[in-house]
């Protein structure tokens, strides 16, 4: 997914990595003030709904039926190599419905490692030989390399991970999802070039489906985590 209105703030963080770093364990938990107080939601739409609510330490995130809504909440820390990990709830989106659940990281346009979780098209489904009840989490390298596969999944509770390792200075990077890696690949950039933020999202978005949204499809969060690396600011 392409974030151009995210880029600037995030981006000039990148000359700071020669910082030095430390080890650290976060672990976000929801609630309202917690929302307000450290997380930043935006989203690429006209919407003048509020799009998430936090309830019994979950927060949720709702997309409109007929609409493009894509809203989305990310943390202010800076992190680098190290395990990112979300408790996720994917919704049973409709057939065909283009509406994403996304646990993802993101620099700028040309550095973001993502799960994006829905119905998936028509040529994903069939790649993995998805089935009536399944649905599908795309998970995507932007940039340097371009990559995007596929792994077939039941709507409900996921742990997804992503986890970076520095190869050469270089990230070396792993999906992983319910404990089981899917996918990994060398990237061609590391902390010099990229460093990331993390973020949470239900999107309505193109790629995932075959028609525009026909009911209203909540996401849900339990818990964001992150145990590696960090800038120090």
């Amino acid at each position: 997914m392409k974030n151009t209105i995210l880029m600037t703030a995030i981006l000039s963080l990148a000359a700071v990595v020669s910082c030095s770093k430390g080890d650290d364990v976060v672990r976000q938990e929801w609630t309202g003030q917690q929302i307000a107080d450290v997380w930043t939601y935006v989203h690429q739409d006209t919407s003048t709904v509020k799009a998430f609510r936090a309830e019994d330490g979950i927060l949720y995130i709702t997309t409109r039926a007929n609409t493009m809504d894509r809203p989305k909440l990310f943390a202010p820390q800076i992190y680098i190599d190290g395990e990112y990990s979300w408790k996720t709830y994917v919704p049973e989106v409709a057939p065909g419905d283009r509406t994403s659940v996304g646990s993802w990281i993101y620099c700028d346009d040309h550095h973001e490692i993502d799960f994006e979780c829905g119905w998936g098209s028509d040529e994903a489904r069939e790649s993995v030989g998805a089935g009536e009840g399944d649905l599908v989490a795309c998970m995507t390298n932007q940039d340097f390399p371009t990559t995007s596969t596929y792994a077939r999944i039941k709507p409900g509770w996921h742990e997804f991970g992503i986890k970076l390792d520095l190869v050469d200075g270089k990230y070396l990077v792993h999906w992983i999802i319910d404990g089981v890696e899917q996918k990994s690949i060398q990237t061609q950039f590391g902390p010099d070039e990229a460093v990331f933020r993390i973020f949470v999202s239900v999107e309505n978005l193109m790629f995932i489906g075959t028609h525009i949204a026909s009911q209203d499809n909540t996401g849900a969060y339990e818990w964001v985590k992150f145990k590696g690396h960090t800038i120090e600011k």
